[in-house]
């Protein structure tokens, strides 16, 4: 089966949208702890108002392989339901001291895939789909974590 990938990531001109890849090369880290593994992460931010979207992403994402390498947790899950969890802290953390993103709101989604030798772990933040292909069909990971309440 041929496989084609291209970039559909498009940001508007106006700095109230951002949807934009990041990654984490743990052997490029420069940030060496025990949790092994390259994170990637989907990230989609918007506001009402002129906000710079693309910093409060870079925030979030620092915040998010902080959580994630950083974590006490004991196993991989864990630790990346950690990461999430700083993420969100960010973002949580960003609207109280803004007084008007306090009033108005940011939208904030995520879906991050952290690949190990073991394989491969997918958190989801937000309205994010994940789908894979496997024997010919269509499986939406995204509904399973849902129903899996991960």
């Amino acid at each position: 089966m041929k496989t084609t990938v291209k970039q559909y990531i498009s940001n508007n001109k106006d700095r109230g949208s951002y949807t934009s890849i990041f990654k984490h090369y743990y052997a490029k880290s420069e940030k060496k702890t025990p949790k092994e593994g390259d994170l990637y992460a989907l990230l989609n931010i918007q506001a009402e108002r002129d906000v710079n979207v693309e910093r409060v992403a870079k925030f979030v994402w620092d915040s998010i392989v902080d959580g994630y390498l950083y974590s006490i947790a004991e196993t991989t899950n864990e630790s990346l339901k950690d990461s999430i969890k700083s993420g969100v802290e960010k973002v949580k953390n960003l609207i109280k001291h803004d007084k008007e993103l306090e009033k108005t709101g940011i939208d904030v989604s995520f879906t991050i895939v952290l690949v190990k030798k073991e394989g491969i772990y997918v958190g989801l933040f937000g309205e994010g789909d994940v789908f894979s292909f496997k024997n010919n069909s269509l499986v939406n990971i995204s509904n399973i974590l849902k129903e899996k309440n991960a």
